[in-house]
């Protein structure tokens, strides 16, 4: 029996539903319903409801192109890499920042990032980052949670589309190497 056949599988990207795709599909219905109160007569500006539709076009097709991308590869294994070892350290942390694009000065907001490192592997995001749910961005998704010195094995790519970040596709858990090997001895 392979390593991969062996664990528990934690998130599996192949297996992420289509569910952003609604969200793009809800701002094109929205865009009709403008576009049909604008031809029955109502004041509205022209390019408000062609905005809108060209904005959930462009929402609906990078979700689809993503989650598709990320199945195809799952399926092919071109680009994919594997690591696997004990989780070094976890993280999720929550920070609190001045923000300094608004008008007022007194106003915050908080950025979160969280991850897991690996040796030297890095996988690292702020949850609701992603392209789409075929990829890791939320660690609250796992269960069992991560945590520090689990053996796990990570499908995973650098992607271009998102900066070069390492995105996960594919988490197993691996049972833990034995703590008293046999080796060989008779009594």
């Amino acid at each position: 029996m392979s390593t991969a056949a062996a664990g528990t599988l934690l998130f599996d990207g192949a297996a992420a539903p289509l569910d952003e795709l609604w969200i793009g599909l809800a701002i094109l219905a929205v865009a009709a319903l403008l576009f049909v109160w604008r031809l029955s007569g109502r004041s509205m500006p022209w390019f408000f409801p062609i905005g809108l539709a060209l904005f959930g076009i462009i929402v609906t097709g990078s979700l689809t192109w993503d989650t598709w991308r990320i199945r195809s590869m799952l399926a092919s294994g071109d680009g994919l890499q594997v690591t696997q070892g004990a989780i070094d350290q976890v993280w999720h942390v929550e920070e609190r920042r001045r923000d300094l694009s608004q008008s007022n000065p007194s106003r915050y907001k908080t950025v979160i990032g969280e991850g897991f490192d690996i040796g030297p592997q890095r996988f690292s995001w702020q949850p609701g980052s992603c392209l789409s749910g075929a990829a890791l961005c939320n660690l609250k998704l796992i269960h069992p949670p991560l945590e520090k010195g689990m053996t796990v094995e990570v499908t995973w790519f650098k992607d271009d589309a998102q900066n070069g970040d390492n995105r996960v596709v594919r988490l197993r858990a691996l049972p833990a190497p034995s703590q008293n090997p046999i080796h060989g001895e008779s009594k």
